[in-house]
């Protein structure tokens, strides 16, 4: 597998990863049908439709490598906790419910058009083959996107530190273009943020924040240990970075010029072990944040003010309001200070694909067109 395919893999994982939660298996007793962000091998124009009786297909397929690894950590953190009948149960009480109050909108499968919710606007409309336009809307971009000059003075400010992260070149390919150890590459609201890692593994060992012109904003940030399966989410301004790990607890905070703003650990900030873990979700300027697990929790500050369960967050902190998915045909706005749903839309012709901070993306299974709308 080469390493653009495994960069494709992690990155559309990365854009929808809190999804996978929703359907996690708790010793086997869960529907595990959420997509991980696969590229098809053999066709990457089609992106496909999960079908439920005939699960990983196109892009969406699983990884069976990234679902064994996940499998093993869940499976060594259960065989501690022993029975996870009360995880089940504490998810199925705070799965989110319309009341009276909640206004129904509408999505029609066959056009986009939205009717009912004035918060969500159609903003694009693709046909299936396009599906590259829609990987275009991710906050990463190519390393060689890049201005040449800009290149040089990363790959000069790189090669340095590869021993330092106990990176090696297994390939000769590698010892000639150190860049291939850059996993992911953000472009940032006035900086790029750099992973480095080995190509190969798909973890990640550095950070490397860098100003417009290549110049260092802060010195390597070097992680305690290699993060496996890292998870990355960039709010709508792309001031703030959230990082985590699909199979472990630790996780970060940082602003776009490189300062960590906060490093914890899943299990001990919720108090809650979970069986699987998701993105670090910041909101637009970063008064709140979900560390969204099994079961997501909301902080204002230190404070939990709210927990779900749910998939593909976005939150509005000007209007208090958190976006998300529930269920692959659901999608639920709810008021953070009141905790009401106060708009709900259900419709079995539609799958949320992945969500880009405030941009969603549902397929029509209708028409296949893949929709994307922006939370406004």
């Amino acid at each position: 597998m080469n390493k653009k395919l495994i960069r494709w893999q992690l990155l559309l994982f990365t854009g929808g990863a809190a999804m996978t939660l929703s359907f996690m298996s708790c010793n086997g007793t869960m529907n595990q049908t959420k997509q991980n962000g696969q590229i098809s091998s053999q066709d990457t124009s089609r992106p496909g439709l999960l079908q439920d009786s005939q699960p990983g297909r196109d892009i969406f397929e699983k990884d069976t490598a990234l679902q064994a690894l996940r499998a093993e950590r869940r499976n060594e953190r259960l065989s501690e906790k022993g029975d996870d009948s009360a995880i089940i149960a504490s998810m199925e009480a705070l799965a989110p419910r319309a009341n009276a109050s909640t206004a129904v909108f509408s999505i029609d499968e066959n056009t986009g058009q939205v009717k009912g919710c004035p918060m969500i606007k159609l903003r694009e409309v693709y046909e299936e083959k396009d599906y590259g336009k829609v990987r275009s809307t991710a906050a990463d971009i190519e390393f060689s996107s890049l201005p040449a000059a800009f290149r040089q003075s990363i790959i000069s400010k790189i090669k340095p530190l590869l021993a330092e992260a106990g990176l090696q070149d297994e390939t000769e390919e590698e010892a000639k273009n150190p860049e291939s150890h850059i996993t992911y590459l953000f472009q940032l609201d006035n900086s790029y943020l750099a992973a480095l890692g080995d190509p190969h593994e798909g973890g990640i060992k550095m950070l490397l924040f860098f100003d417009r012109e290549g110049a260092e904003l802060k010195r390597p940030i070097r992680l305690d240990a290699e993060l496996p399966m890292p998870i990355f989410y960039i709010n709508k301004p792309k001031s703030h970075v959230g990082l985590s790990s699909g199979v472990s607890s630790p996780f970060y905070v940082f602003n776009s010029s490189g300062g960590l703003l906060i490093k914890g650990d899943f299990n001990e900030f919720t108090g809650d072990s979970g069986t699987s873990y998701g993105p670090v979700v910041i909101s637009d300027r970063f008064e709140y944040m979900m560390l969204a697990n099994n079961i997501s929790y909301l902080y204002k500050g230190k404070n939990e003010v709210l927990k779900t369960v749910g998939h593909s967050f976005y939150i509005d902190d000007s209007a208090d309001i958190l976006s998300y998915g529930s269920g692959r045909h659901r999608w639920v706005i709810q008021n953070i200070n009141t905790k009401e749903i106060t708009f709900q839309m259900d419709n079995p012709n539609l799958r949320m694909l992945f969500n880009n901070s405030s941009q969603y993306f549902f397929q029509s299974t209708t028409t296949k067109k893949i929709y994307q709308y922006e939370v406004q």
